[in-house]
């Protein structure tokens, strides 16, 4: 197009000036629009960045509290059933009102309760019974919490999953300690285990919790 103007001009006789002026013209308004569309092209793509990283965050924002529950559940799952009240209790002891009033609270179903309140020796129906629901509790929560951290991981930082990493492994063998808490252990073998356990737990969740608060931008107290 350039060549054109340029042959344009100099045969209808126009003046040097002219032509550059023609030229510089033309040329400025070529180079500015090839920049604004190199900006415009800038923008989109800078814009596609901006959205793929905010739908990340916002995923990981809807995760983390998600992830603490799941964690926090399990524990309260792993407190209730290794509690020394409801490990070492002797229900064969109690008066029919004194075992009635224990059993009711349980977490199991009627059908269940019946049978610790009917059975000849209410210890060992207790422990069978309390050991397999337990079991089944825990190997519940366990896994709801293992399979949403795995599914969700990618969208959280390196921090994060190699604390909750740590977490999964050390949850791991909770599956296998619990026996050692309804087990025929004594009174200080399960205490040293349940004291190790609370302060190991402890600890790992609390780390979490820092960085998950950390992340989210809790406000301090």
């Amino acid at each position: 197009m350039m060549n054109f103007i340029v042959t344009l001009v100099s045969s209808l006789g126009g003046a040097t000036v002219l032509t550059i002026i023609i030229i510089r013209f033309f040329g400025t308004k070529i180079v500015d629009n090839l920049f604004n569309k190199q900006i415009e092209s800038y923008k989109f793509k800078i814009n596609l960045e901006f959205d793929r990283i905010s739908k990340i965050n916002q995923r990981e924002f809807e995760v983390l509290p998600v992830l603490w529950q799941k964690l926090i559940d399990h524990k309260k799952n792993l407190e209730l059933y290794t509690n020394e009240w409801n490990t070492s209790a002797d229900l064969n002891s109690l008066t029919e009102i004194e075992l009635q009033e224990y059993v009711k609270p349980l977490k199991l179903e009627k059908v269940l309760k019946d049978k610790i309140l009917n059975a000849p020796d209410k210890n060992l129906m207790y422990k069978d019974l309390y050991m397999w629901n337990g079991k089944i509790v825990l190997q519940r929560s366990y896994f709801d919490f293992i399979y949403y951290y795995q599914n969700n991981k990618i969208f959280l930082t390196d921090k994060i999953n190699e604390k909750s990493n740590e977490i999964c492994n050390f949850l791991e063998s909770t599956l296998t300690v619990y026996d050692l808490f309804i087990g025929p252990q004594t009174k200080e073998v399960k205490q040293a285990a349940r004291n190790d356990f609370k302060n190991t737990f402890g600890k790992l969740t609390n780390s979490l919790g820092e960085l998950i608060k950390d992340r989210l931008k809790f406000p301090e107290d």
